[in-house]
């Protein structure tokens, strides 16, 4: 008796019933985790910094709440954009009232700018313990594009892409390589992590520009993991595409 006839469209059609099944149980999961107010402790009493939280539905301000939640003592926001991080700040401090907030307005490709605010934080706490490197940009509008592009618009996002991360890399990893033995760092070593791009691995993933700014993101935390590894510094890069923050 020979086998039944594979109903090929029934087949597809089970399959991805079962795909969205899936990611609808692993949003929910997320949702009620991220909804809580109790973590697991896993930052208790670290001492960070976070570029690109403006946005409210951004995965900067995600992970804020995220590393709140998990029991960082310290966060220094750098944003140099206003439209939603007040907010953002005052709903975290309501949740979260045992971690500080200090935002810094700037501009996350500005090396000096970037300096300037790893030294504030090694002044205030002694110690520097992870940097979430997440500011990027699309495009900017108009006049504002102008002023900061020079004479040369091919060169803007994948320098200023790339300039973010390497400019965080340069100067997070030399802060972290300190000890602090008085307020409570003894050994040398922290955390970078770098938002890239699902188009930083893959092809049609997005435009040339933003593709190859983006696979350059990864191999700096690729290569920055190896030149770090004798400081205890580990640089990871998140390679996301589209995702439901809220």
């Amino acid at each position: 008796m020979g086998a039944q006839p594979v109903n090929a469209e029934a087949l597809a059609a089970q399959r991805v019933a079962s795909i969205l099944s899936l990611r609808d149980s692993v949003l929910n999961d997320i949702q009620k985790t991220s909804s809580s107010n109790v973590g697991a402790e896993l930052l208790a009493d670290k001492v960070g910094v976070i570029t690109g939280v403006d946005s409210d539905i951004g995965i900067g301000a995600a992970s804020l709440a995220t590393f709140a939640r998990e029991g960082a003592r310290h966060i220094y926001l750098v944003d140099w954009q206003k439209r939603h991080i007040l907010a953002i700040i005052e709903t975290i401090k309501t949740r979260f009232p045992n971690t500080t907030l200090t935002l810094i307005e700037g501009d996350a490709a500005d090396a000096p700018f970037v300096k300037s605010v790893i030294d504030r934080v090694i002044n205030d706490e002694g110690h520097l313990d992870f940097f979430f490197a997440n500011s990027g940009v699309m495009e900017l509008p108009g006049k504002e594009k102008e002023e900061r592009i020079d004479d040369d618009p091919g060169k803007f996002l994948p320098e200023l892409w790339a300039d973010v991360k390497f400019i965080a890399l340069k100067y997070a990893s030399k802060a972290m390589s300190l000890t602090c033995p008085e307020r409570g760092k003894t050994l040398p070593g922290g955390s970078i992590l770098l938002t890239s791009s699902t188009a930083g691995v893959k092809a049609r993933a997005g435009p040339l520009a933003y593709s190859a700014s983006n696979a350059s993101i990864v191999s700096f935390a690729q290569t920055g993991s190896y030149e770090f590894a004798g400081r205890n510094v580990r640089v990871n890069a998140i390679c996301p595409g589209l995702i439901q923050v809220s």
